[in-house]
């Protein structure tokens, strides 16, 4: 086995510990990879609001895909919004996706998804 094979199986080994260590214990495992210094997010946009985030936009499945390729590439990890296939769901109705609410003389619409 060369250095570069016996780098490779450490680097793997590595990998699989800090993704054990990521599920099993994800608040200490968070608290760690920010205190140095690397960019996590907290938490994961709920399908709703990133339905309603790219619907407000009017923004087609092709540019949100588009989008979220580019920050996939930038922060170098998959974005912080809700699989695709939970927006999906909510444009076939799978979901409940449409609510009225009345605030005063104003109606508000919560928006179908245009994933």
């Amino acid at each position: 086995m060369n250095a570069a094979g016996g780098q490779e199986q450490i680097e793997r080994g590595a990998a699989w510990i800090l993704h054990y260590l990521g599920e099993a214990f994800n608040d200490s495992f968070t608290k760690v990879a920010c205190d140095l210094g690397l960019l996590l997010a907290p938490k994961v946009m709920d399908a709703e609001s990133a339905c309603a985030m790219w619907e407000e936009e009017n923004c087609p499945l092709r540019a949100q895909r588009i989008i979220l390729h580019h920050l996939t590439l930038f922060f170098e990890r998959r974005c912080i919004t809700a699989p695709e296939q939970k927006l999906h769901e909510l444009k076939q109705g799978a979901l409940l996706i449409i609510q009225r609410f009345i605030s005063g003389t104003k109606q508000l619409t919560m928006p179908s998804c245009t994933a």
